[in-house]
Parts: C-alpha cells; structure tokens; sequence
C-alpha cells in the first residue's frame, strides 16, 4: 500500500507511508459512515487512517488472500516469473513489482 499526502498535508510534516501487503495481519474498520477509520495491522506497527471512502479501501483489503502474491515458498506459482531488483520473483504478468514497486 502507497499513501501520499497532499502539499498542505505534507506542508505539516506528514509524510508519505508504503506498507508491504505481506506484513499485514490484520485490518478493521472503526467508527460511522462519515467518520471512517480504517485500521491496518502489521508486524512493524500499527496504522490508523480517516478516510472518506475508507469502506472502499477495508473492502479491498479483506478481499486480499493471506499470501497477496499467491506465490509457492519457492516462488512459483506455474507461471514463468522473472527475478526484480529486490530480489524476489514476480510473475511475467506483472508490470510493477509488488514487493518494491519497481518497473519491471
């Protein structure tokens, strides 16, 4: 996940947030409909964002499988993958890598 902030945001000193999907272990939704807060779980911390369209992104987020990259321990899933930068395998399907987000 890539949050950037706005200018004005930013113009406070918050800053732009990248969690891996991988680390994510759970995910809830707080609060009404016009006060969403969804909140994301990971093993380096936890992450809380009011959101106007935060049930559209806790949606998405539950539909994620455990594993986001269906990728075997080997890392292969019967399709033909290619090794990124970063050192993980990623499906030839892919444009991006999804681990860093570099351009493949």
């Amino acid at each position: 996940l890539n949050f950037q902030v706005s200018t004005f945001d930013a113009s406070f000193g918050i800053k732009d947030l990248s969690i891996d999907l991988s680390s994510i272990s759970e995910i809830r939704i707080e609060g009404g409909q016009f006060h969403t807060k969804v909140v994301v779980v990971t093993e380096n911390g936890k992450y809380e964002f009011v959101l106007a369209r935060g049930q559209e992104l806790y949606d998405k987020l539950k539909e994620l499988p455990s594993d986001p990259f269906m990728f075997k321990k080997d890392g292969s899933d019967g399709e033909s993958t290619i090794l990124c930068k970063c050192g993980k395998n990623i499906g030839c399907s892919y444009q991006y890598c999804p681990w860093c987000g570099t351009k493949l």
